[in-house]
């Protein structure tokens, strides 16, 4: 015991006791010691954003796919028209084709200033509609004019018969040659036309024209040797040396113009066409029977 007596200052220093190590707790390990690495100073990120190639989608972003709508009128367009293409081809069929081009073009114009149309389509639609029209309108003509041309070749072609006074025909000539005046001309359905050689001509005091060289007059006559009634619309027309030749008009000389006046199946008519001409030697003369005929050309 500590004697009371004595000073607080003056008593023994304490000498701590270590408990025995079997008391003690474990001591924890050390952690493994690291490289320190140097950081960097932070520095605020920038925010960079690179649009995708065309035709991928972004990512994060849902991608609905949205799919054209394909226009009736456009594939209506497209369709007539190339129904009208084909049809342009066919013969007497292409007057459909062309009523077919036209409804395909109308459709196809409209078609192309339609909302969320199918515009390619309605232009190729367009196009091709466009094309066969024409293409038609071309055919028609062509196919029409062959006709003609097939009809022309097989009844109204002249050939050359006998001539007036001969005693025998000479052979047939080819069609669209020139013809001696005296020569009948009979075209392939039966009409037969016959111009006289040319006579000097002496015109009366009321007589118009007559103001060449020389006056001559010819004699025609038109036989309808066809099964039908012949509506006459005969035209003719003189040159002498070059020169175009006045047609002289004579009352008083029994003169007189073409006639118009129907010719019956088998019968036939005559009447006298009289000119002023530069020079009688050097005639060429053009005769047209009118619609559905070819001129015949008589020379001396």
């Amino acid at each position: 015991m500590s004697d009371p007596t004595q000073p607080e200052s003056e008593q023994p220093p304490t000498i701590p006791v270590e408990p025995p190590a079997a008391l003690m707790p474990p001591t924890p390990p050390a952690p493994p010691a690291y490289p320190v690495q140097q950081q960097a100073p932070t520095q605020t990120p920038v925010a960079t954003y690179q649009n995708p190639p065309y035709g991928e989608p972004t990512p994060g972003i849902p991608v609905t796919l949205v799919k054209e709508k394909t226009n009736g009128l456009a594939v209506t367009s497209l369709v007539l028209g190339i129904i009208a293409f084909v049809l342009a081809f066919i013969p007497f069929v292409n007057f459909f084709a062309a009523f077919v081009a036209l409804v395909g073009l109308a459709l196809g114009i409209v078609a192309i200033f339609q909302k969320r149309a199918s515009k390619p389509i309605a232009i190729t639609g367009t196009i091709l509609s466009f094309v066969a029209g024409v293409l038609s309108i071309i055919l028609i003509v062509a196919y029409a004019a062959a006709f003609v041309n097939a009809v022309d070749d097989t009844v109204s072609k002249p050939v050359a018969s006998a001539a007036a006074g001969a005693s025998a025909a000479p052979s047939a000539a080819p069609a669209d040659t020139n013809f001696k005046f005296g020569q009948t001309v009979t075209y392939k359905d039966g009409l037969a036309i016959t111009v006289s050689t040319p006579t000097p001509f002496t015109p009366s005091d009321s007589a118009a024209g007559a103001t060449q060289a020389k006056n001559i007059v010819f004699t025609i006559t038109v036989k309808n040797g066809t099964a039908k009634n012949y509506d006459p619309l005969v035209y003719t027309s003189l040159s002498s040396g070059g020169t175009e030749a006045d047609s002289i008009f004579d009352v008083g000389g029994d003169i007189g113009n073409a006639p118009t006046t129907t010719i019956l199946a088998g019968q036939s008519t005559t009447w006298k066409e009289a000119y002023s001409v530069a020079d009688p030697a050097h005639l060429v003369m053009d005769v047209n029977p009118g619609f559905g005929y070819n001129k015949s050309t008589f020379t001396n």
